[in-house]
Formats: C-alpha cells, sequence, structure tokens
C-alpha cells in the first residue's frame, strides 16, 4: 500500500485501482501465511505471535499442509477475479518467482540446519540464503506488484528493486534473528528456537565469526541442543563477545550501503531515487526497537 501510494500518478487514484492494490495487499498476507504454514510445520515449531501454530491446532495437524496449498490456490483466484490482463500475468508471474524463491531458501536453511559443518555459517551463505528465503517477499514483491498495478513495471525497474531491496530485506531478516535473542518472548515471533534448531541465524555467524577458539568449541558443543542450559550458555556467549554491538556496526555499514546503491541509480530511474530513500526510512524505523537493556 504504502509503494503504491508512492508510485501512483493521481489518474491511478480510482476505486478500482485501490480495490485492486487492497487485493494484492491481501495476497501478500496471504501467501506470508501460507509460507509460515509451512516453515512451522518443517521446524517443528509450537507457537507463533503468542499462539498456537496452525498444525498445532486440535484436529489439524498435517492437513496443515493441504490448507497452505487452498490459501496458495486462493491467491491465484483472487488474482483472476480482480486483476485484468496483462497485469495479472505480470502479477502472477512475480508471484510464482517468489514462491520459487522461498523453495530454495527453505531448502538452504533445512539442508544447513541437519548439518553438523559449522564451516558453512558464513556471511555469503547467510546473505544468499536469506536473499531467497526473506528478502524477496518481504520487501522486493510488494514493490514489484506495485510496479505492476501502475503499470511502471520494466526489466530496468525489476533490476533497480532487486539491487537496493535484496540488502534491506536481508537486513530486516538481521534483525528477526537479533529478536530472537535479545527478546524470545516478543509477541511478533515464533517461540524463540533458533538455537535449539540450529538455525543458520544472524547471530550465530557473527559469533563465529568474532569468538576465540574456546569459545567456538563451547558453541559447537552447545548450539543445536535442546537443553535449557546449553540454550543459556549459548546466549551467554552471545553476549561474550557483545553480539548487539557487532550487529549495530553491521545494520550501520548496510545501511551506508543501501544508501550508495541508490545514489548510484540513474537520474530517471523507476522506482526513482526519492522512492527508495522513502522505503529505506520507513523500515529503518522496524529496525530501532532492539535494546541492549532487553538482553
Amino acid at each position: 500500500m504504502f509503494a503504491f501510494d508512492a508510485l501512483a500518478h493521481s489518474t491511478d487514484l480510482n476505486e478500482k485501482k485501490l480495490h485492486q492494490i487492497q487485493v494484492l495487499a491481501w495476497g501478500v498476507e496471504l501467501l506470508q501465511t501460507y509460507y509460515n504454514i509451512g516453515d512451522d510445520i518443517e521446524d517443528n515449531a509450537k507457537t507463533r505471535s503468542g499462539k498456537p501454530c496452525w498444525h498445532q491446532l486440535p484436529g489439524v495437524g498435517l492437513m496443515a499442509i493441504n490448507d497452505a496449498d487452498l490459501i496458495r490456490s486462493f491467491i491465484y483466484e483472487m488474482v483472476k477475479n480482480n486483476i485484468e490482463e496483462p497485469i495479472a500475468c505480470t502479477v502472477q508471474n512475480y508471484l510464482n518467482e517468489t514462491y520459487f524463491a522461498l523453495n530454495i531458501g527453505q531448502l538452504m536453511d533445512i539442508s544447513l540446519t541437519r548439518s553438523n559443518d559449522f564451516d558453512h555459517f558464513t556471511m555469503e551463505y547467510y546473505n544468499l540464503l536469506n536473499y531467497f528465503k526473506s528478502a524477496f517477499y518481504t520487501v522486493k514483491l510488494p514493490i514489484l506488484l506495485a510496479l505492476s498495478i501502475c503499470n511502471l513495471h520494466s526489466k530496468e525497474a525489476y533490476m533497480h528493486v532487486d539491487k537496493v531491496c535484496s540488502d534491506l530485506g536481508i537486513l530486516l531478516q538481521m534483525q528477526n534473528d537479533v529478536m530472537d535473542y535479545v527478546d524470545s518472548k516478543s509477541a511478533s515471533l515464533k517461540t524463540s528456537s533458533d538455537i535449539q534448531n540450529r538455525k543458520c541465524s544472524w547471530p550465530a555467524v557473527a559469533f563465529l565469526e568474532n569468538c576465540n577458539i574456546s569459545q567456538r568449541k563451547e558453541f559447537e558443543s552447545c548450539y543445536g541442543q535442546s537443553e535449557p542450559e546449553k540454550v543459556e550458555r549459548v546466549r551467554r556467549l552471545y553476549k561474550e563477545i557483545d553480539i548487539l554491538k557487532i550487529y549495530r556496526q553491521h545494520e550501520q555499514k548496510r545501511y551506508e550501503s543501501m544508501m550508495e546503491q541508490i545514489k548510484q541509480l540513474p537520474v530517471d530511474s523507476i522506482p526513482s531515487k526519492e522512492f527508495f530513500v522513502k522505503i529505506l526510512n520507513v523500515l529503518q524505523n522496524y529496525t530501532e526497537d532492539i535494546s541492549p537493556s532487553k538482553s
């Protein structure tokens, strides 16, 4: 909705267009629901947003897989019944690309979770993983859909969105990962479980880049274990290297990199430089709720 408002011309602001962008906004929400149901099943998660996961509800179980598929199919029906061609085809292509990216990200995530080799816990792998798993559907897809409904989509516009918004999507995932450590009871997250599930999370990757040999040995013996004392030991190891300070340094570097990418865009780029700065400022506020006092 924000992207559409920032991109639309006055001629686009009619009742029909507003209805269509609302349909697409709900489509994005349903896509996230579809993804979350499957993600929770694969992670064996218990709660999300303070409530039982869908597959944990009485009488649901693995029928949640079929429910998720119904949600995905319903997104297609929403687009078919509310968006005309050729825009509908463009929208469906972006949605299909998102599903594909999510599946690649999930495969990378689960494969590394099952691995015993911490040498693959690198920033390069983390960035690639979340380029597919997080950046596409959280930031890129909503902007691409807004471009489509405004008839502004093009290969050049796609390249500009990909260039700037991939880093922004990864940054939001970094923040999410850090919140899993800082505030395990946050209502915005599912049950804190990155440590127990051996996730390639940002704190784990950053720790391995900044720890000493003895700390690494201790980390390797505790990470991916469900015993409360081992989980707590990993959290203390994070605190020993001041993981929040390291996060803020990485966050600042990523913001500076994104601003530099925006400056390098053509003067007449679509979306414009000003558009990307607006998006960056809006989403930057999302990362301001990490407080060292919480840890």
